[in-house]
């Protein structure tokens, strides 16, 4: 009896820690519709993302307001050490897809200890380094890109 209450208990963690659809397909980029060489700040909350040809997107997170400038930013994205925790947390990432000047993007978000929920987040491209990005914890914001001489790659645990 006590084996079988092992397993259960053991695949209830398992069913637990499997994360939610997040409702977009991987798929690449095509075209150019907006810079991805870099990384893109709204000046409200520091919400940062980068964006990958891939349609992967990290980031989402806020900076702190004693360090929301861009030398901040840029010194967390160069240096390894520093995002190398993005790795390992499914909420750091994401995915994005592109229709015109529109972009429709989804993120896994935590909801508690091995608890995951999704967020999406939709925005209007206006030119190649600016976009409208709607975000349904921190409303609407003008996001700026950034230009990074080495940005974080894209491949992680979480999307195939």
């Amino acid at each position: 009896m006590k084996k079988i209450l092992v397993i259960l208990f053991f695949f209830t963690i398992i069913i637990a820690c499997s994360l939610p659809k997040l409702g977009l397909s991987k798929q690449d980029v095509q075209g150019n519709p907006f810079n991805m060489q870099g990384v893109y700040y709204g000046k409200k909350k520091f919400l940062n993302y980068i964006f990958y040809k891939n349609g992967v997107v990290l980031g989402g997170a806020s900076f702190s307001r004693e360090s929301s400038n861009i030398d901040s930013l840029v010194a967390y994205w160069t240096d390894k050490k520093q995002y190398t925790y993005n790795y390992n947390i499914p909420y750091a990432w994401g995915l994005f897809k592109i229709n015109n000047d529109k972009m429709n993007g989804a993120q896994w978000r935590g909801q508690g200890i091995n608890s995951y929920g999704v967020t999406k987040f939709s925005a209007k491209i206006l030119n190649d380094t600016t976009m409208l990005l709607l975000h349904p914890s921190y409303g609407i914001d003008t996001f700026y890109f950034h230009y990074l001489a080495v940005k974080p790659d894209s491949t992680n645990s979480f999307i195939k």
